[in-house]
């Protein structure tokens, strides 16, 4: 609740933009974290903690950016949007499953470490601010 309280307040304040970029970079901060700290009792129940917070502070900013870009088709081009997530939650667990059984639980961290890496890279380069003419227009 707190993560999806401070999300919404940030994005409408920051842009979405900036909340994805930031959501996403503590994501992964924390995890590297909870990989280096993991056995230090209360300092992993507090990285866990704020991980949790921020674990899914990625869906209002990129809901946010849709609806701004979508128009007439925002119906669609949401449901799309949740089908897509939902198809790389299932695709994760399938190569997930895949990295357990061939190399260990404890290969888990650094693959999820490196597909956040892929995912930050990814959103700096597709995931734009907002033009100044779209950002007047929501603001209407």
């Amino acid at each position: 609740m707190i993560g999806n309280e401070a999300c919404g307040v940030l994005t409408d304040r920051l842009g979405s933009y900036k909340v994805l970029i930031g959501a996403v970079t503590a994501q992964l901060i924390l995890l590297v974290g909870i990989v280096a700290f993991g056995r230090h009792g209360f300092l992993t129940l507090l990285i866990a903690f704020l991980w949790g917070n921020v674990s899914y502070m990625y869906l209002v900013p990129i809901q946010h950016r849709l609806l701004g870009l979508a128009g007439e088709r925002s119906r669609l081009v949401l449901a799309m949007n949740s089908s897509t997530i939902l198809a790389g939650i299932a695709i994760g667990a399938f190569f997930g499953g895949i990295i357990v059984e061939t190399n260990g639980v404890k290969s888990l961290a650094g693959a999820s470490i490196l597909i956040g890496l892929v995912g930050l890279g990814l959103a700096v380069v597709f995931v734009r601010e907002a033009e100044p003419a779209e950002a007047a227009r929501r603001h209407e």
